[in-house]
């Protein structure tokens, strides 16, 4: 007898079809299109590996998980149960010895160091459920259904962690705690990765070709406007504003972004407008995290945004031949250039040949005219201090092949055109002078806003301390770090965790508020975190930021600033200590939380509530209308 016909024979005994059918949908769909379909050879065939069960006893997927030798060997689990299991007092399923909880190895095993209160505290859509039926098992639920959303059983154990070290474990199908309880532990498996949330995206990070094909969209087909149609268009918005124009260069299409950058540049066309100056926009239709490609620039396609109206796509070539027998006609022009991703150098300066008596003005929102990194992060993840393209640190970075052809292209354009440099702060233009070697004489520190407080009353000691998080929830603006703050303190009372932004987060201990801001309302994110009352704002850059507004937000809204000292202008912001702090690194912050000093702390901070004074450099330029 062969062994496929043995197993058959086995698992026939014990293998009810109709619960087969009636428990899974699909297969009963399947079953009723098919000419002859016979359920057994499907559990046999597929139905076990997909952790389907054969009867209403035997839990395949609960089988393998208490017996990683039998997921380690590819044995049919039902087969092995009915054969041996049986025989050795094996459990065949997650059996309930009382009202949500279970009298399984597995889950004896797991019990005796999960942390319930941690788990409920750090899942709030658990506890919610908890809540509602008392009866529920966090435990319970971790072995069936969270592991495999990624929850973690305890502080110090990361599910997502465990099984991105161990890929034999997630081979096997074997939860990843039971797994470390049973045997990873003795074997020297850590039950998190050493250096936390940056070794787990080093392990999957990107190189930066491949992030580039990410960013490449499929190309369709454009009719680029004509140059003498673009001239005809431009010439006649600028004689309705008496030859008064701004040229702007961007990324993206602000109209469209919600960014820092769109937000300035949308400000600034708003600005030009209601100073009776023409605003023409520059950006490119493929977007890119690099510069684009100098090898024939000229027939790069550029979209174009005229007093807020797109007007069309075209070549750099036929923009330039657009801009040149019009620009005579201009009597005060000015181009600034926001950001260069996606551009060319080239087509920069040709704009600026083009507009000979235009004053050109070069914005540091980063730190792009540096290296591509534009945030200075080596891999993303660690500030590199903009060190040497021929240093040890570049060797070893993903932007570090690239940077030097990088710079030669800045550089060239820095030594043609006669630009201005516009730095938004201080600290900024202090690094990038430092970094680049662009400077070539004349910069201007201009804020995007500034910051009027006033006292507020004080608020009740008495009341939970509220730590938020506004923004952006990405890795380099600090968010692994701020839910790294909540789940240590998810267990505390007196903390609440918040999230302001437009981000989903999904369910976690963090609550989420949903926040838009737009010129329209400038106000909206210092209005939200004023009524939520929140203590302590973490503005957790691991770049340095430029300006950053929401640390400003923040100030206006009362709360206070808490970052780490590589945050560039908001470390130099928060060095104001009415405003806010400035920690070594995430362990002096979490040490922070865990000794009480913020309980001891907010009594001693001065309140106050403030008001944004939002700036724009065009009026300054432009004056008056006319």
């Amino acid at each position: 007898m062969s062994v496929q016909r043995l197993v058959r024979e086995v698992i026939a005994s014990e293998f009810d079809t109709t619960y087969y059918l009636d428990r899974y949908d699909d297969v009963r769909a399947v079953a009723a299109s098919a000419v002859a379909f016979d359920a057994l050879d499907h559990y046999l065939e597929m139905g076990w590996k997909e952790g389907r069960d054969p009867n209403a006893d035997f839990s395949t997927e609960y089988y393998v998980q208490s017996n990683p030798d039998v997921s380690m060997s590819g044995i049919n689990p039902f087969f092995h149960f009915l054969t041996i299991g049986r025989r050795k007092g094996l459990s065949p399923s997650l059996k309930k010895r009382s009202a949500g909880s279970a009298s399984d190895l597995v889950y004896e095993v797991i019990a005796k160091e999960f942390d319930c209160e941690y788990y409920l505290g750090t899942n709030r859509d658990i506890a919610r459920v908890k809540e509602a039926n008392k009866d529920f098992d966090p435990i319970a639920h971790y072995i069936t259904n969270g592991w495999r959303e990624g929850r973690n059983p305890r502080a110090d154990f990361s599910t997502s962690d465990y099984m991105l070290a161990n890929p034999d474990v997630v081979a096997a199908n074997l939860n990843p705690f039971y797994h470390y309880i049973g045997s990873g532990r003795r074997e020297g498996r850590s039950p998190a990765l050493p250096g936390g949330f940056r070794t787990r995206y080093l392990r999957t990070m990107r190189s930066l070709p491949e992030v580039v094909s990410a960013w490449t969209i499929p190309s369709r087909p454009y009719l680029p406007k004509s140059s003498a149609a673009l001239a005809q268009i431009i010439s006649s918005s600028a004689e309705r504003t008496h030859g008064r124009i701004a040229i702007s260069l961007s990324h993206d299409n602000y109209i469209e972004g919600m960014g820092g950058v769109q937000l300035c540049v949308r400000q600034e066309q708003q600005e030009c407008l209601a100073l009776g100056c023409s605003y023409l926009n520059i950006h490119p239709v493929q977007p890119l995290p690099i510069l684009a490609a100098s090898e024939n620039w000229s027939a790069q396609l550029v979209r174009l945004v005229l007093n807020g109206e797109v007007i069309g796509v075209t070549t750099a070539a036929n923009l330039i031949a657009a801009i040149e027998p019009v620009a005579t006609s201009f009597t005060k022009a000015a181009v600034f250039v926001h950001a260069m991703h996606g551009l060319t150098t080239e087509m920069v300066l040709a704009l600026a040949d083009a507009v000979p008596d235009s004053q050109t003005y070069f914005w540091l929102h980063d730190f792009f005219s540096v290296c591509p990194g534009y945030n200075l992060l080596r891999n993303d993840i660690t500030y590199c201090g903009a060190p040497s393209p021929d240093s040890q640190a570049c060797s070893i970075c993903k932007y570090g092949d690239s940077r030097r052809e990088h710079i030669s292209r800045f550089t060239a354009m820095f030594e043609r055109a006669r630009f201005t440099v516009v730095s938004p702060s201080d600290a900024t233009l202090d690094l990038w002078k430092k970094a680049s070697h662009l400077f070539q004489g004349r910069a201007i520190v201009h804020p995007h806003c500034a910051l009027a407080s006033s006292p507020a009353p004080t608020r009740d000691a008495t009341k939970p301390i509220k730590f938020a998080f506004i923004g952006s929830p990405t890795v380099h603006k600090g968010w692994p770090v701020f839910k790294m703050l909540a789940d240590a303190g998810c267990t505390h009372q007196n903390y609440q965790f918040y999230y302001f932004g437009m981000a989903d987060i999904g369910e976690s201990q963090i609550e989420q508020v949903t926040v838009s801001v737009s010129l329209e309302d400038r106000s909206a994110m210092s209005d939200a975190l004023a009524a939520h009352e929140i203590d302590y704002a973490i503005v957790w850059s691991l770049c340095p930021e430029t300006f950053c507004f929401a640390a400003y937000e923040a100030a206006a809204a009362g709360a206070y600033v808490v970052t780490n000292r590589d945050s560039g202008n908001v470390a130099r912001m928060a060095a104001d200590k009415s405003l806010g702090m400035v920690l070594a690194d995430e362990h002096e912050l979490l040490e922070h939380l865990n000794n009480g000093f913020f309980e001891r702390h907010r009594g001693k901070i001065e309140p106050h509530r403030g008001r944004l004074d939002f700036r724009c450099f065009v009026r300054e330029l432009f004056g008056e209308v006319q």
